[in-house]
C-alpha cells in the first residue's frame, strides 16, 4: 500500500475515534458538527476508527520490514564470498644480479656431494666462503675425512639467475663453476647438476 494511503487511513481512523468519543457540536479543521450522534453510531465509528488506525500502522510496518531495493543496489555486482586461495610465498623474493649481490649471497658455509656410480663412493665437500675473498673446505669420502683445502674465490654474474664461481686453490689450478640460483639456500652446478646447499 502506498505511504499516502497509510497516512490517510490512520488520520481518518483517528477522526472516527474522536467522533465516537465526543458527543457532538465541535469544529475540526474547519468542519463543524452541529448535531449529536447516537450510541450505536458512536460505537460503529469507534470500531471502524480503531480498525483504520491499526490497518495504517500495520501496512506501515510491512513497508518498513520489506523495503523495495534501491535502484543503485540493483546494478551492484554480487560480492564474492569465496575464500581466497592461500598465497604461496616464494623462498627467494629477489634473486641477486650484481657482483656484490652474488658475493653476499655466496658468503657462508655450503655443502655438496658427488657420487661415483661404479664404486658408490660418496664424496662430501664442506666449504666456507668468507667475505674477504678467502675460502676453506674439507672433503670426506664415505663420511671419513680425506683432506682439507683453502684458497681465494671470486664471482662474476653470468645471467639473471646464475654466476661463475672461480676457486683459486693454493695447491692447484683455478677452477670455474657456473652455478644457478635455485632459492636462497641452494644452487645447482650447471655442468653436472650437483646441488649445493647452505648449511
Amino acid at each position: 500500500m502506498p505511504q499516502s494511503l497509510n497516512i490517510g487511513a490512520f488520520v481518518f481512523g483517528a477522526v472516527l475515534v474522536l467522533l465516537s468519543l465526543v458527543v457532538g457540536k465541535f469544529k475540526l479543521f474547519g468542519a463543524e458538527v452541529d448535531g449529536t450522534v447516537g450510541k450505536v453510531g458512536r460505537v460503529i465509528a469507534f470500531l471502524f476508527g480503531v480498525f483504520l488506525i491499526s490497518t495504517g500502522l500495520n501496512f506501515n510496518n510491512d513497508h518498513k520490514s520489506n523495503p523495495e531495493p534501491e535502484p543503485s543496489s540493483l546494478n551492484t555486482p554480487p560480492i564474492n564470498t569465496q575464500p581466497r586461495p592461500p598465497q604461496v610465498t616464494p623462498s627467494v623474493i629477489r634473486k641477486p644480479k650484481l657482483t656484490q649481490e652474488f658475493e653476499d649471497y655466496m658468503s657462508g658455509t655450503w655443502q655438496f656431494r658427488t657420487t661415483v656410480p661404479s664404486t658408490r663412493i660418496v664424496s662430501t665437500y664442506d666449504m666456507e666462503f668468507l667475505r674477504n675473498g678467502n675460502f676453506s673446505g674439507t672433503r670426506s669420502v664415505n663420511n671419513f675425512l680425506q683432506d682439507t683445502f683453502s684458497g681465494t674465490w671470486i664471482v662474476l654474474p653470468s645471467s639473471s639467475d646464475s654466476f661463475t664461481l672461480t676457486l683459486n686453490d693454493l695447491g692447484g689450478d683455478p677452477k670455474s663453476l657456473i652455478l644457478r640460483v635455485i632459492d636462497r639456500d641452494s644452487v645447482e652446478d650447471a655442468n653436472n647438476g650437483t646441488r649445493w646447499s647452505r648449511k
